[in-house]
């Protein structure tokens, strides 16, 4: 190559970084770049309601009495909420990626494919919103303002929340005991039943002294019992609780009932209720056998 194409393939290299630096700048200061999204400072007290919606799929949150919350009608999970309103408050990692309601279908933020958050309290809107497509950054979302075109690409955890269902963000607790209180607990378990009852130094069944290792798994389990999950319209119909597979009631001082439930089996798990009635839980088979003991497991046989 003679030294006159030297120099116009040089010349041409240049010009060609020059365009392309010059690409990126207009491309930095136009989208894709650091833009704070911000919400205004919600907090739960602020807050009466949020609504989740996408499509015929809707979750209700809504607060009750200043502090309770419920979820389509349920009570919801403490811990759930605040870990929402926790990621609520952390939106502060964000990125302008579109100005142009054109890519709205495409990020997945448009009316038909959005999921639509709207927050309300003090019987306005608080902030309205319309959360999109995954990023290609794990943990990362697109939303807008649902009166706005600007879409951003938001991180941390509000995305991940706002997408599940509504039995999610249900309270999975169907009792807390403390065992210290406990002085009598009937077991029904098939055609089966016993009663332990608490003595000075250690626990009976029937008169005879019981397994203290299975005694200590049960009252263990009092002291949190939590489903796993929830049954559907259909099988919340169909369970039947008038004739219960199994039977657990909780005494205190007095003779006080302190926790009476019935157990419906289904496939390797119970459907569970109070005797009361209320909702319905779904409780794994094992825990069920930790909280309703075979006799002879009781007896140490």
């Amino acid at each position: 190559m003679s030294a006159r194409q030297l120099l116009r393939a040089a010349a041409a290299l240049a010009v060609l970084i020059v365009v392309w630096g010059a690409v990126e700048i207009v491309r930095r200061l136009g989208v894709d770049r650091e833009v704070p999204f911000t919400l205004p400072a919600l907090t739960a007290p602020d807050v009466d309601s949020v609504v989740m919606a996408k499509g015929e799929d809707t979750t209700r949150l809504v607060q009750r009495d200043g502090a309770r919350w419920e979820v389509n009608g349920y009570p919801a999970s403490s811990a759930e909420v605040t870990k929402f309103f926790d990621a609520v408050r952390d939106t502060a990692r964000s990125n302008l990626v579109a100005r142009s309601a054109t890519s709205h279908e495409r990020l997945g933020v448009d009316s038909a494919a959005g999921r639509r958050v709207r927050f309300v309290g003090g019987g306005r809107t608080l902030a309205d919103l319309v959360f999109g497509e995954r990023g290609r950054e794990w943990g990362t979302i697109y939303v807008r303002p649902a009166t706005e075109s600007e879409v951003y690409l938001l991180g941390g955890q509000l995305g991940n929340l706002i997408d599940r269902n509504a039995d999610a963000w249900r309270d999975p607790r169907i009792a807390a005991l403390d065992p210290d209180g406990v002085t009598e607990i009937d077991v029904q378990r098939g055609e089966s039943e016993y009663t332990l009852v608490r003595g000075d130094s250690a626990w009976s069944v029937d008169g005879a002294l019981a397994d203290s290792g299975v005694v200590a798994q049960l009252l263990q389990e009092l002291r949190d019992v939590s489903g796993s999950g929830f049954p559907s319209a259909a099988q919340a119909d169909s369970a039947d609780f008038a004739a219960p597979d199994r039977r657990l009631e909780v005494r205190g001082a007095g003779g006080r009932i302190l926790l009476a439930l019935a157990f419906d089996s289904i496939s390797f798990a119970y459907w569970v209720r109070h005797d009361s009635g209320g909702q319905i839980f779904r409780l794994d088979g094992w825990r069920a056998d930790r909280l309703v003991p075979a006799d002879s497991a009781v007896r140490g046989q």
